[in-house]
């Protein structure tokens, strides 16, 4: 077979299946139609999720603080067996991150604010009024109570834990050190609360271990103060006692005391999704493709009957 036979049975192939396509082609509209409509009326009732970020960095002055801290006096504190760590505030930000998502800590969180509700159990969230409904088949609203697969038993930590997740983004650039912390839900006011709530809590959260730190160091230098005799050791204990009530004052110092805030959150004005526009489109497209292949399939089987 020559080079043009072969292009021209390539030609009448095309040919056959563009007539195909013209064939039935009120079968393609109709597909196409039914597709754009299903998709039209999925994103007109799709619950609309909305996104509220903030955007932090990590509070360097505490964390200066502390390193020197720990360059100044480290030599002093082995000799006396303590470690006063000597990281900065780059390896505290990185446990606070490595925090916010684990299960003991989000347990705690939802449990301390009452979450568990909104987490699992909203229906839709009312524009006007500003309110959030519940399923009544999953949580009276009006008794506090939990209905449906709930009814028995309150829904578990590990179900909780592995729904907020679902809901939170933890996002750090590493070139910036910025750090942006994302919720989605139905509600952008629980969005925006819960996002204020992270930030906050998990400042305290580091505050705490670090002042528990530095008062379990003090009663230990104190102790080896009572109990040592020698001036030069009883010079470093003080010393060092001195620098880890220091550390109590910079805990105070600020309410952000690891997580400093860039860019607060705000509550949304535009839903996150669905995007309306993107899923009436692709549906569209991919109702038509599917129905030119279906109407060329069986076209083909059609023809090969026939003969």
């Amino acid at each position: 077979m020559t080079k043009n036979s072969v292009l021209e049975e390539k030609q009448i192939e095309l040919l056959d299946l563009i007539k195909i396509v013209f064939q039935y082609k009120w079968y393609i509209s109709v597909v196409v139609v039914l597709f754009a409509a299903f998709s039209v009326t999925y994103s007109l009732l799709a619950t609309p999720i909305y996104t509220s970020t903030a955007i932090v960095a990590p509070n360097s002055q505490a964390g200066d603080s502390m390193s020197k801290i720990a360059g100044q006096f480290g030599g002093l504190a082995s000799i006396a067996g303590i470690d006063l760590g000597g990281g900065g505030n780059d390896d505290k930000v990185d446990i606070a991150l490595k925090v916010l998502t684990t299960w003991g800590y989000i347990e705690t969180f939802v449990e301390k604010h009452d979450l568990a509700k909104d987490l699992l159990a909203v229906e839709k969230w009312n524009k006007n009024t500003r309110k959030v409904i519940y399923n009544p088949d999953v949580y009276d609203s009006e008794s506090g109570k939990w209905k449906g697969e709930y009814a028995e038993a309150p829904p578990s930590s590990w179900i909780l834990y592995a729904e907020f997740l679902l809901h939170i983004n933890v996002a750090e650039d590493k070139n910036s050190s910025f750090i942006e912390i994302s919720i989605e839900h139905e509600s952008p006011d629980i969005a925006k609360k819960w996002v204020d709530l992270i930030i906050k809590d998990i400042n305290d959260y580091m505050r705490e271990v670090d002042e528990k730190e530095a008062r379990n160091k003090i009663s230990y230098l104190e102790k080896q103060i009572s109990e040592t005799n020698i001036a030069e050791m009883r010079t470093i204990f003080y010393q060092l006692l001195e620098q880890q009530s220091k550390t109590l004052m910079l805990a105070d110092v600020s309410d952000e005391y690891v997580l400093k805030t860039i860019s607060s959150a705000k509550v949304a004005e535009e839903r996150t999704r669905p995007k309306r526009a993107v899923i009436v489109v692709i549906s569209t497209f991919l109702g038509g493709m599917f129905a030119v292949f279906t109407a060329i399939l069986y076209g083909v089987f059609r023809r090969e009957q026939s003969k």
